[in-house]
């Protein structure tokens, strides 16, 4: 069996979305134009050894971090000249001068609607064009940096 390129695979298991509305009114709208998604999470861990451990090293987990990395095909909207909404809404976040504004709310489930890997939070947008030459795809290279805790959600697709 061939290896699987787990980026592009992800890519296809997992559905993102972004709230275009408010945390009372949420209206999660697809992020489309993914073409590679790799979902981090990453613990923060300290030294934790005691006396009575003698010598042996021991560690505590004390935080964590998460996000998402994600490579966009860059769209339109449905007129053909203006951008993708969803798409602007985090290239507009990344621009933004202050935390307040610079946050988006997202979150990313399984598209099977199985549970498990489903999650929702608040995150800070990177949003760098990749360029390249003529003919070339116009891709995006976006990092969605977790603020606070990610809350695991029941699949919006599960029965």
């Amino acid at each position: 069996m061939a290896p699987t390129d787990s980026r592009t695979a992800l890519a296809r298991r997992f559905r993102v979305e972004v709230n275009m509305g408010d945390s009372e009114t949420p209206d999660w709208q697809l992020l489309p134009g993914i073409e590679e998604l790799t979902p981090t999470y990453e613990p923060r861990r300290e030294d934790d050894e005691t006396y009575d451990d003698e010598g042996a090293m021991r560690r505590a987990t004390t935080g964590y971090s998460w996000g998402l990395e994600i490579t966009l095909i860059h769209r339109t909207g449905p007129d053909g000249t203006s951008w993708n909404p969803v798409q602007e809404k985090l290239r507009m976040a990344a621009e933004a001068n202050d935390t307040a504004s610079g946050e988006v709310q997202v979150r990313w489930y399984d598209r099977q609607g199985r549970e498990g890997d489903n999650y929702q939070g608040w995150a800070l947008v990177d949003w760098s064009p990749n360029g390249g030459g003529p003919g070339a795809r116009d891709t995006v290279a976006v990092v969605l940096h977790g603020q606070g805790q990610r809350e695991s959600i029941s699949n919006p697709l599960g029965s």
